[in-house]
């Protein structure tokens, strides 16, 4: 009996997940967890602690704990919301935006050239199907949301 479809998607996530750790380690010092989270921050700017964990499918808690190392190393401000005394607005600074630009690019010219190196691959119609099966799962289309 041949591996179930969900299974073998999750085995070729986590390969990629894996590989994009790894790259993104090697060339930018940072986890592959902490660009995508500051990718979330970048899709969100000035959005609260919740909104942002909510964008970054954690929770409240997490979300909290991973801003003041980001903040220390300059990849985020944390400002207080002028109109809500408790809440704080964060937001990616240039230093984020630019490794999110590189280290985004890089991995997106990876994962291109697996199509251009393997012709018995379709990207559009994969793109394809990824879309239809974001759609009937209810993700939103902005991936800085989350249902």
């Amino acid at each position: 009996m041949s591996e179930p479809t969900s299974f073998l998607l999750h085995r070729v996530i986590v390969a990629m997940d894996t590989y994009a750790d790894e790259l993104v380690r090697r060339e930018h010092g940072v986890t592959f967890a902490t660009f995508g989270f500051l990718a979330v921050a970048a899709a969100m700017p000035g959005a609260d602690v919740t909104s942002l964990a909510r964008g970054a499918g954690m929770s409240k808690a997490a979300a909290s704990k991973r801003i003041p190392p980001l903040v220390r190393d300059g990849y985020l401000t944390a400002e207080p919301d002028p109109h809500h005394g408790r809440r704080l607005r964060i937001a990616p600074t240039p230093r984020a935006y630019a490794l999110i630009g590189a280290a985004g690019a890089r991995l997106e010219a990876e994962f291109s050239d697996l199509f251009t190196l393997h012709p018995e691959l379709d990207e559009a119609a994969l793109r394809h199907q990824l879309e239809t099966l974001a759609g009937v799962l209810g993700l939103p289309t902005d991936p800085g949301e989350q249902p």
